[in-house]
């Protein structure tokens, strides 16, 4: 049995950014505001003391002159708020942090100067997403200092205990102690970014993430139709320009295309019966099948404004197709007898806001 998760922590640099550490990202930035530094020799200094900066035993004001002093630079204030603001921001994975609240507790556990993390909270308004940031200077901890002070910090604001919590971190080693805790775990290479497989894990550990349902029109139909072919090959090659001309012809009908980040899983046609109830189709992606996704399409669906002025979802499912009744059974639709059912198929209907 899966424990029900409640909480969500992602680490900072390499994770919600592009750059593997905040370091690197500082002396970047550096560089770019004082010409004729390296990244290097920047990077080199700042590490000599980053251990004591990030535990919180020395501020970031005396590391701050020492660097100065050193590239013979002022120790200018403006230019190292200008250092610290400016980050590599990984849209896909603010993308995947939006699509989980408010259902679950999010929080960040970094290990990073208290200074950079107020600048940037403030900046990127980072507690509007996010409901608790864990920092190691702030909290005297480290996620690689062997002890589990930093996570417990973070399991207590979130009011969870560990095996109802997940923990991404572009580093293995920071995923040694939440890991005997407990909790679930989640390596992320930060050089490939894939986004994508670390939302498929989440559906693994049945965590709900949210869709985006966009308009269907002639590029995403292009699109569609090129799609891996299957015995539903019919259906993609002909139908999705047809639901595109019936979209055009009826206003009580409404056709999407299904995304999941940045990528296209599924096509949804909704058709307006008229008494504040619509008819329903969905078509999932071939290699997106088998994966949780229909499922979360159809929970996202029912709590998605874009049809809030619909009360009720009605769909047909032939008897001899067990996946779709699990999928839309398993989303929230019921089962019953409906007078006029075509012979063979299943009728079922869900409210719509049921989720909300």
């Amino acid at each position: 049995m899966i424990t029900l998760i409640k909480a969500i922590f992602f680490d900072f640099d390499g994770v919600l950014t592009t750059d593997a550490k905040g370091s690197l990202t500082m002396s970047k930035n550096l560089c770019e505001l004082v010409p004729g530094l390296s990244v290097q020799e920047v990077l080199d200094s700042y590490r000599q003391d980053i251990e004591a900066l990030n535990m919180g035993q020395i501020p970031m004001s005396d590391v701050w002159k020492r660097m100065c002093a050193a590239f013979k630079i002022p120790a200018n204030d403006d230019l190292l708020r200008e250092v610290m603001r400016k980050i590599p921001k990984n849209d896909a994975m603010f993308d995947l942090a939006r699509s989980l609240f408010p259902r679950y507790h999010l929080g960040i556990i970094t290990d990073n100067n208290r200074e950079r993390m107020e600048v940037l909270t403030v900046d990127m308004q980072i507690d509007k997403l996010f409901n608790s940031i864990v920092v190691s200077a702030t909290e005297h901890a480290s996620k690689r200092d062997g002890t589990a002070k930093i996570f417990d910090v973070a399991l207590n604001r979130a009011g969870c205990k560990a095996e109802e919590a997940i923990f991404i971190d572009n580093q293995e080693k920071n995923l040694e102690v939440p890991t005997r805790m407990g909790m679930k775990t989640y390596w992320y290479d930060d050089a490939k970014n894939d986004v994508s497989t670390l939302r498929a894990a989440l559906r693994d550990w049945e965590v709900e993430v949210s869709v985006d349902f966009v308009p269907l029109d002639e590029d995403r139909v292009k699109e569609v139709v090129c799609w891996p072919k299957d015995s539903s090959q019919e259906w993609l090659g002909c139908d999705a320009a047809h639901l595109l001309q019936l979209q055009r012809l009826s206003p009580g009908r409404r056709c999407f295309v299904v995304l999941d980040g940045n990528q296209t899983v599924g096509v949804v046609d909704i058709e307006e019966s008229g008494d504040g109830a619509a008819w329903m189709s969905l078509f999932v992606r071939p290699d997106a099948r088998g994966k949780g996704m229909g499922q979360s399409i159809l929970r996202s669906l029912l709590s998605d404004e874009a049809i809030s002025h619909i009360h009720e979802l009605k769909v047909e499912i032939e008897n001899n197709n067990p996946a779709s009744l699990r999928c839309f059974e398993g989303a929230g639709f019921v089962r019953r007898e409906e007078p006029g059912t075509t012979e063979g198929f299943a009728f079922l209907s869900a409210k719509i806001g049921a989720t909300r």
